[in-house]
């Protein structure tokens, strides 16, 4: 019969001691310090008239006290009157690497 299985000290070292963190951008709720950054960082502009240097700022912001994109952060610009996608575009978010289009005369081979 083996005996250390039910140890409960060795249950515990099992067990984490807290629960991992939710996957980059699934943030459920910003913190209240994150709320108050937030408030802060936006309160210096205006949601109607943002301009492609505004957005990346605030982009800069927000990423250099560690608010990191997902839904609590898009729940919580929308609250304020500001549009996460809106400002992500401005800011030239998901555009990549610019890719180098192919000339008209491209051919390709498919081998198999």
């Amino acid at each position: 019969m083996i005996s250390g299985i039910n140890d409960s000290s060795a249950a515990q070292q099992l067990r984490p001691s807290a629960p991992p963190p939710p996957p980059k951008g699934q943030q459920t709720s910003l913190t209240d310090e994150q709320t108050q950054t937030l408030q802060s960082v936006l309160e210096q502009y205006d949601a109607d008239s943002l301009t492609s240097e505004d957005a990346t700022s605030i982009v800069e912001q927000l990423k250099s006290e560690g608010i990191e994109p997902g839904k609590a952060l898009e729940s919580a610009l929308s609250s304020a009157g500001f549009d996460a996608k809106q400002i992500g575009e401005l800011a030239g978010l998901g555009e990549g690497k610019p890719q180098r289009s192919l000339p008209d005369t491209a051919t390709f081979e498919v081998t198999a």
